[in-house]
């Protein structure tokens, strides 16, 4: 999908910054001390002594035996009282209005050295943080030890806005006019694209900026490694920066848009309506991925990219003839699933208490749970995967949920999910099993049930549009009182019976499904030659668009299989998820001589 320029902040999501403000007043006086007694005020007598200035001075008298009364003096001062002075009225003019103080500009984040690889051939990369730099400046400093050919300067859709053409090659001096198609990022790029222009078209562009996207065009060694160093910051787009608020606590990937968040978010006028990714038409039931922003996503939250998705009534395609209904293999399960210990088939002991989404709503069960119960021969050993229905109709798809809503599982408690009776791609329920239940004891405590509503009408046509041919297997025990219905593609023994995997769609979250079923299988499975070599001209395709498509394209040309036993593969396939891809990727070639040795298939 085409590029979405963002901003994007270093906060975490869920988490908002509190500050602690504490309010300040103005401190109360203590209280007057309460004074209980009163001192005695001192008396002054009028009357003569008899011993005044006519009578001369007293006689003398010896006073060491006289005791003198001692006074009682309180220790209590007396406060101080303070007058209150009257405020003069003073009359101001009123202050002349000034400007606001411009605040002070945040500090500059410290730029680090970011180093990023560039390959033989068409390299698409953003230089995150960089200081606007002249053009000669960044070849000299930057690309000065890489066999440049030219450098383009890309919209969000991946078309040229500005180029800066070398004049000579670096080894050899020669002009370089031959049109390289290995340059090609989209289709329909490479016209006119390397005649002959003047030089002010040839070095159009004049600097490297941090918000754009540039092809860097290399003319050196396949499979070489061409390093480089920029001071700048780390990408946003590239490494997560926010978590969700809701358990799993995981972080966000990179790709998805800011407007990511949970549909159930007030006061979001776009939300008023029940939008979620559940119901977008981006939105890829199988693996939970949004096919705009290439990233997993949850059933319960929205963007400003969703759009509503309407009923498909899925069409015969090229693959619908290899799929095989009853005849045959009416018998299958019952021949191939079975209680390890009686021998008696068993399959519909599981399925019974499901039993009214397929005799009243048309449910099929289909998929990794069928397939992995035919590989261990017993229907309660499926790893406790989630299992998957489809419904021919989209009645019977909205009144199961309803049903389910409504506690009419008997068995089971009620799920803690609820979902709305609108059309969508997936509604899943957790059902644990009651403690008054009569099912038998080895039934799981819990199961997870997955109503797929993406696909409608006649179930050979509905398995016919899934991209592995190893998930197309159906069962509906319930067809009528007398009657089970099975489908199964001519080609799903054969390739189960040999750990291949054959991929009919390349759909655009392969490398989603591929990595998920090497990942989730008990045993190994390898992908078959026809499918490895689809696969790989997929990601070649994409390889230019990302360091991580890069590094998976690389890594391909050098195993022999792509195989649930590798787990350099593995973890190079999921490295490379969650960033976003241009439409309309032109082809790219590559050696056959260098690729997948071809596996064996069932015709050969």
């Amino acid at each position: 999908m085409a590029y979405g320029r963002r901003k994007k902040s270093s906060k975490v999501r869920g988490k908002s910054l509190i500050k602690d403000m504490t309010e300040v007043s103005t401190p109360t006086p203590p209280p007057a001390p309460n004074i209980s007694e009163t001192p005695p005020q001192p008396t002054q007598s009028n009357e003569a002594t008899g011993y005044g200035a006519a009578s001369g001075p007293p006689p003398m008298t010896n006073t060491s035996n006289i005791t003198q009364p001692q006074q009682n003096v309180s220790s209590v001062r007396q406060p101080n009282v303070r007058k209150k002075k009257r405020k003069r009225k003073v009359f101001k003019r009123p202050p002349i209005p000034r400007a606001e103080p411009t605040p002070p500009a945040p500090p500059e984040l410290e730029l680090i050295s970011v180093v990023k690889n560039l390959y033989d051939g068409a390299n698409v990369r953003t230089f995150y943080g960089i200081k606007d730099t002249p053009i000669a400046e960044f070849i000299g400093d930057v690309i000065k030890d890489v066999p440049l050919f030219k450098i383009d300067e890309l919209d969000d859709n991946g078309n040229v806005l500005n180029t800066y053409q070398m004049g000579k090659r670096r080894a050899g001096g020669k002009k370089q006019k031959k049109k390289k198609k290995k340059f090609s990022i989209i289709k329909g790029d490479t016209k006119g694209a390397y005649k002959t222009k003047s030089k002010q078209e040839q070095q159009s562009l004049t600097q490297i900026v941090e918000e754009n996207r540039y092809n860097i065009s290399v003319d050196g060694v396949p499979g070489q490694v061409y390093p480089i160093t920029y001071m700048g910051l780390e990408n946003p787009d590239e490494v997560s920066q926010y978590m969700y608020d809701d358990p799993p606590i995981v972080p966000i990937p990179a790709s998805l848009p800011e407007s990511y968040q949970n549909s159930a978010n007030e006061d979001v006028e776009e939300l008023k309506d029940g939008r979620r990714c559940g119901n977008c038409v981006l939105y890829d039931p199988e693996v939970s991925v949004c096919n705009k922003w290439n990233a997993e996503v949850r059933q319960n939250y929205w963007c400003l990219s969703w759009d509503t998705m309407e009923p498909v009534i899925a069409q015969s395609n090229e693959f619908t003839d290899y799929i095989v209904e009853d005849g045959d293999i009416y018998n299958y399960f019952l021949e191939n699933v079975k209680d390890p210990t009686t021998q008696e088939p068993n399959l519909s002991n599981f399925l019974s208490p499901l039993n009214p989404l397929f005799a009243i709503y048309g449910a099929y069960i289909y998929g990794d749970y069928l397939r992995r119960i035919v590989d261990s021969g017993d229907a309660f050993d499926y790893d406790g995967i989630p299992i998957n229905f489809f419904f021919t109709t989209q009645d019977g798809f909205l009144n199961a949920i309803d049903f389910i809503n409504n506690a009419n599982l008997t068995q089971f408690n009620d799920p803690p999910e609820v979902y709305d009776s609108i059309q969508q791609a997936l509604c899943t329920y957790t059902l644990t099993k009651k403690s008054t239940s009569t099912l038998p004891s080895n039934y799981p405590q819990a199961i997870t049930i997955n109503l797929h509503g993406q696909y409608y009408g006649e179930p050979k046509n509905i398995l016919s549009q899934l991209d592995l041919t190893n998930a197309k297997i159906a069962y509906n025990p319930q067809l009528s009182a007398d009657n089970h219905h099975i489908l199964k593609d001519d080609r799903f023994d054969f390739l189960e019976t040999n750990g291949l995997i054959n991929i009919d769609i390349v759909k655009q979250s392969i490398r989603e499904r591929l990595l998920k079923f090497l990942v989730d299988n008990s045993k190994t499975y390898i992908l078959n030659g026809t499918s490895s070599y689809n696969f790989l001209q997929w990601v070649a395709n994409r390889s230019a668009f990302t360091e991580t498509m890069q590094s998976l394209y690389q890594y391909l040309l050098t195993i022999s299989s792509i195989s649930s036993d590798d787990q350099d593969l593995l973890d190079t396939i999921e490295l490379s998820l969650s960033e976003q891809l241009f439409d309309n990727p032109s082809e790219t070639e590559f050696n056959l001589n260098a690729v997948l040795v071809e596996t064996e298939d069932e015709d050969g």
